[in-house]
């Protein structure tokens, strides 16, 4: 009896530690955290006020949604991806069984945010098999992305069709790009690669200037 009470004790005390993690995890990122039972066609166990702030619903209006159509927060074209991914790591026996997939998520607004959804199948303190979601906005790095591909585009644009000759060198690359100008002007063209183990050739280059 003594020894029940003792276990018990025990378990109530890992549980408030678990939960106690989880609650410091989900108040220390851009999103928020999920947990859903898949014995329970994926019927939410957990959610968490970042999530809830994230989306834009209360509790009470995440639930009753996701009761009628957990699949109505995720993108329409997301949702195929969505669904062989839990098929396929639900149906296997391993714990763990982590993923981590880009979907576009909606909002009580309607809008989409582009997330980072992590996920893992890991088992309950009653030895249910859950899903752990941990659900990231990812807005701010994508337009980050964007602006990124956005400046090298116009730097393609501008060393292919300006009159004058530009050179654009990436020293952690260790290459050179030219403007198709030079080879035009000078009738031979740059290495792709200008460093290395072997030094340049730099027979074209007027002796004093090497």
């Amino acid at each position: 009896w003594i020894y029940t009470l003792r276990t018990r004790a025990n378990n109530y005390k890992r549980i408030a530690a678990s939960e106690s993690m989880l609650r410091n995890i989900s108040s220390n990122i851009n999103g928020g955290v999920l947990v859903l039972n898949p014995q329970k066609e994926y019927q939410i166990s957990f959610v968490n006020e970042g999530l809830l702030k994230l989306m834009g619903y209360t509790e009470d209006e995440l639930r009753s949604i996701y009761a009628r159509d957990y699949f109505y927060f995720i993108h329409p074209d997301d949702r195929q991806t969505l669904n062989k991914l839990l098929t396929m790591k639900g149906s296997s026996a391993a714990q763990g069984n982590e993923f981590s997939v880009p979907l576009r998520v909606r909002t009580k607004e309607g809008k989409f945010i582009p997330s980072l959804v992590k996920g893992s199948f890991v088992k309950n303190e009653k030895g249910e098999k859950e899903l752990f979601c941990m659900i990231v906005d990812i807005s701010r790095e994508q337009a980050i992305m964007e602006e990124l591909r956005f400046e090298q585009e116009s730097h393609r644009i501008l060393l292919e069709k300006s009159d004058e000759i530009l050179f654009e060198i990436d020293y952690n690359e260790q290459t050179v790009k030219v403007s198709p100008q030079f080879k035009e002007k000078f009738g031979w063209s740059l290495p792709k690669k200008y460093w290395g183990d072997e030094e340049p050739s730099l027979t074209k280059i007027y002796e004093e200037d090497r």
